[in-house]
């Protein structure tokens, strides 16, 4: 009886572990399907890592080549600056020379403006001389008509008359000689002070009654 209770025992205590066996094995397969998943898991996981670092890797790749087409264009913008650089001093440059040569035009439409009333007051002093001049000369028409119309006839005192037109004709040289002569002082004058020049000058004392060859 002791024997059998023994056995009994054992039969019991080996369905017992058994069972446990069972319980553990399953355990043991529920563990292994879960480590299969978490291993799935980590795969997509470790795939989808790998994915994102090559499109890490790309995008460093489109940022290096940003960075050199950014540095390229720094460059190129030096580059512009420099020349607008340039071409601002050469703007300045020009602006100077043109406001130079603003004062040069300047003083030369002063200097024209000034000969031109120099010339201005010679053509007055031209002009004042030839009516004084003229007027002489109506003078001695009127004292040549009154010699006319004193003459009794053709014939008379012809001699006379004859010496009387030669004195008066050579009173008439005298006199003009001395007015071109006072002319020509002058125009001589004028000559030295440079207020005419070379041309106005031959242009002047080549005129009537008594003109002069050009030097």
């Amino acid at each position: 009886m002791s024997n059998e209770a023994g056995n009994k025992e054992i039969l019991e205590a080996i369905s017992i572990l058994s069972t446990d066996n069972k319980k553990a094995l399953e355990a043991i397969s529920i563990l292994s399907t879960d480590n299969k998943k978490a291993l799935e898991a980590i795969s997509i996981l470790s795939t989808d890592n790998k994915k994102a670092l090559g499109a890490i890797s790309i995008l460093s790749t489109d940022n290096k080549k940003a960075l050199g087409a950014i540095s390229i264009l720094s460059t190129d913008n030096k580059k512009a600056l420099g020349a607008i650089s340039v071409l601002s001093a050469d703007n300045k440059k020009a602006l100077e020379a043109i406001s130079v040569l603003s004062v040069d035009n300047k003083k030369t439409l002063e200097a024209i403006n000034t000969l031109s009333t120099d010339n201005k007051e010679i053509l007055e002093a031209i002009n004042l001389f030839s009516t004084e001049t003229d007027k002489r000369f109506s003078g001695i028409d009127v004292r040549l008509d009154k010699v006319e119309n004193t003459m009794v006839t053709k014939y008379y005192l012809n001699d006379k008359l004859d010496e009387k037109l030669a004195d008066l004709r050579g009173d008439l040289v005298v006199l003009v000689r001395k007015e071109d002569s006072k002319m020509k002082k002058l125009v001589d004058i004028l000559k030295k002070r440079d207020l005419l020049n070379d041309t106005e000058f031959n242009e002047i004392m080549s005129m009537e009654p008594f003109p002069q060859l050009a030097l």
